[in-house]
């Protein structure tokens, strides 16, 4: 969905604070309070793989299990393009869902903000927000500034352009557009966005209108198809409205009908004689994927990734071939055969089928499998120790 795989890769930094009690903020707004700024620790787990979260920044630590993990001031929180994490914020009722291909940065935007954690930063992606707090925080991105305080809305980022699209479910914000982008001055007064409506605006004294949608406006999100063609963004308002759907917040005249929810499914093979690229090609010609996939998940729409020398492929590209996957293994001095580990999510009876399944295909071209089901927070060490271990070790889970 993004402009190319680079982009999709493209870091969007999305820094996170929160005010509370600080006095007659924003003067120029309706949304004045007083409060005091307060440190504080939010947290976020895992609810589709994969999501790095912590430190450094630029290259934080995998989350590989579905606990709460705790972030602190500077913490980022990455997503590939099947992640999916929720942050809950403290001392706020609600939560912040980061979608596919985004990150979010727990820090402030510019330097004369980061003393006192004034404010959030967006820089690429999308976050939905559905929060209803006594304090008030901002979203800044560096197209304009979202101001808030208890509501249910999104903002997407978009670099290329310059562009913040802000979509209003529950509530109502106000949007500071960005008339210098050099400087980042805001305009003097925000513009009201109430629920079911949206606004897009690009820096300038004068926003660009883009597909005859007027920029800086206020619109029904009827009116939203064009832009959201215009930018490629559809994905990610498929996400958005999925979760505003489920908070029970979707507007009546959302104008998207969603995409078939995709079910992705992992097998990667490594260690041993799994650590080539000619093993993880014979592990794949020895499996049946339809016959496999059919029985265990029927009716869904199944993506089957794999990974061969490094390089992720999908599984139903390789097409079932018990006979050459037997010549490549005994090509690779495994005529004989030999054991190997599967590790699949404990609880997870789709995949324990799945694997048992995998188990069989396998196990006829000579690859004796041992089932070994894993918590899933421990799933990606104990593939790691086993695979550096030089144990051929299958590894199966949901992305």
């Amino acid at each position: 969905m993004r402009e190319s795989r680079d982009a999709r890769w493209r870091w969007m930094l999305f820094c996170f604070g929160t005010l509370a009690l600080v006095f007659a903020l924003i003067a120029s707004t309706a949304w004045n309070c007083t409060c005091e700024p307060k440190v504080t620790q939010d947290k976020v787990r895992r609810m589709a793989t994969v999501v790095w979260a912590g430190s450094p920044t630029t290259n934080p630590p995998l989350l590989a299990h579905d606990n709460w993990k705790n972030l602190s001031v500077g913490d980022a929180i990455k997503t590939d393009d099947t992640g999916q994490a929720e942050m809950q914020l403290v001392d706020c009722s609600g939560a912040l869902y980061v979608f596919r291909d985004s990150i979010i940065q727990v820090s402030t935007c510019t330097e004369d903000e980061q003393a006192t954690g004034l404010t959030t930063c967006a820089q690429q992606g999308t976050g939905y927000f559905n929060v209803d707090c006594a304090a008030r925080f901002i979203v800044d991105t560096p197209g304009g500034r979202v101001l808030i305080g208890g509501t249910a809305f999104s903002v997407t980022y978009l670099p290329k352009w310059r562009l913040t699209l802000v979509i209003v479910f529950r509530g109502r914000v106000q949007v500071q557009p960005v008339i210098d982008f050099e400087t980042r001055k805001l305009a003097p007064e925000g513009i009201p966005v109430d629920a079911g409506r949206f606004l897009y605006t690009m820096p300038g004294e004068i926003s660009p209108e883009l597909e005859g949608v007027p920029a800086r406006t206020p619109l029904s999100v009827e009116r939203l198809p064009p832009l959201v063609d215009a930018l490629q963004i559809r994905d990610w308002i498929d996400d958005i409205g999925r979760r505003a759907q489920q908070d029970g917040v979707l507007p009546d005249e959302w104008p998207f009908f969603e995409k078939p929810e995709v079910v992705t499914i992992s097998l990667v093979a490594g260690g041993g004689a799994l650590e080539s690229g000619a093993g993880q090609q014979a592990v794949l010609l020895a499996l049946d994927k339809d016959a496999i996939l059919g029985p265990v998940l029927p009716g869904e729409e199944v993506a089957f990734v794999s990974s061969i020398g490094g390089e992720d492929v999908d599984a139903r590209s390789v097409a079932y071939n018990p006979g050459q996957a037997q010549e490549m293994l005994a090509e690779m001095g495994y005529g004989g055969g030999f054991g190997a580990r599967m590790v699949f999510p404990e609880g997870d009876e789709q995949l324990a089928v799945m694997a048992g399944l995998i188990a069989e295909y396998v196990g006829k071209v000579g690859i004796d499998v041992a089932m070994e089901p894993v918590p899933p927070e421990q799933l990606g060490t104990v593939f790691e120790t086993l695979r550096e271990s030089g144990t051929p070790v299958l590894w199966l889970a949901r992305r």
